[in-house]
């Protein structure tokens, strides 16, 4: 994880003295630092940054209509001109530059570090986190409180919350991409297969109702390929599904 992405969040945070979730004004942070954001139709990419030394634009795609996801976006290019801050640039964000962290190269993760420390400052977000048993519903409160998108609140979650979770996102009964927390006790999830029989997304597919709780399942539904796999460990699993997309996002977590 980069540290000079973490350190360059936290002095603008501390320079504009934000102490509230609702002080994250990403549009004036940019201006003030020298960017203008424009919506306009882009083809191929999310998100564009041109500058030069000391001023910029940040390009958003318009047919985005999720504020949470413009936000990220917005954060992620404000990171890119702070991290290169100096240089001429332009950098061209497709999608996958804000999932894929680890497969996009070191500067589109580094400029999602920055994002994810903008929008959820650490001692804000284990602040509101304390005290409150994981579930589902902790993330669309999370997500709502902090005006941002539930996978962006989801990988924060499994970054820095104080439960270890391992968030997973299936589309069309694929696994796209993952996140364990450090302390989860597997890390890795295969996407190269299908979901799993044994887990809740799986039935989602096939057109069953999603239980509205946490239930219980065993380690095989998602970590067969993990290194450190035991079979039969007893784990929960909670799913939000997004039907428009034939999608779901899990959440798993030890009992």
């Amino acid at each position: 994880m980069s540290v000079v992405a973490i350190a360059k969040a936290n002095i603008i945070l501390q320079e504009y003295g934000i102490s509230s979730p609702d002080e994250i004004e990403l549009e004036l942070i940019a201006f003030d630092r020298g960017l203008l954001i424009q919506e306009k139709e882009l083809f191929g990419c999310e998100g564009r940054l041109i500058n030069n030394k000391n001023y910029g634009l940040i390009i958003i795609n318009k047919s985005i209509k999720e504020k949470g996801k413009k936000r990220f976006i917005i954060a992620h290019e404000i990171g890119h001109f702070e991290l290169q801050k100096g240089k001429d640039n332009i950098s061209i964000c497709e999608e996958s530059s804000f999932i894929n962290w680890n497969k996009n190269g070191p500067q589109e993760n580094d400029a999602n570090i920055f994002a994810s420390e903008i929008l959820f400052p650490r001692s804000l977000f284990l602040e509101f986190c304390k005290g409150v048993k994981f579930s589902k519903e902790l993330i669309l409160d999370l997500a709502n409180l902090f005006s941002c998108s539930l996978s962006a609140t989801a990988l924060r979650y499994a970054d820095v919350g104080n439960i270890p979770i391992a968030v997973i996102f299936s589309q069309n009964k694929q696994i796209k991409w993952y996140r364990c927390h450090k302390d989860f006790p597997f890390q890795f999830v295969d996407l190269r297969i299908p979901v799993n029989s044994y887990s809740f997304a799986f039935d989602y597919y096939n057109k069953k109702e999603l239980p509205y709780g946490p239930q219980e399942i065993i380690s095989d539904a998602w970590f067969t390929k993990d290194f450190r796999f035991k079979s039969q460990r007893k784990l929960f699993e909670q799913n939000i599904s997004f039907p428009s997309y034939n999608a779901v996002l899990s959440f798993v977590w030890e009992m």
